[in-house]
């Protein structure tokens, strides 16, 4: 299994009502949909029905957010190579 490369966001699973993956994948979808530049974190937040402070809890910036959804993808990608 290949080392996370997440250091950014060391904090727990879930806290609140959502998860870390929730959050990233709610930020990649809208991310694509709507472009990097025309997405806040207050949309990320509505949707997932959580208030925008709550993201800080996961991320300090929507820039950090960013690298997290790329640092994901490629360990999920290494972990696939891994397999081959």
């Amino acid at each position: 299994m290949p080392k996370s490369r997440r250091s950014s966001t060391d904090a727990p699973k879930r806290r609140r009502g959502i998860t870390r993956d929730a959050l990233l994948q709610a930020a990649a979808e809208l991310f694509a949909r709507k472009g990097y530049r025309a997405t806040s974190l207050e949309d990320v937040a509505d949707t997932l029905g959580v208030k925008k402070t709550t993201i800080y809890h996961y991320v300090r910036s929507k820039e950090v957010l960013l690298v997290d959804i790329y640092e994901t993808m490629l360990d999920v990608i290494e972990a696939r190579l891994a397999a081959i």
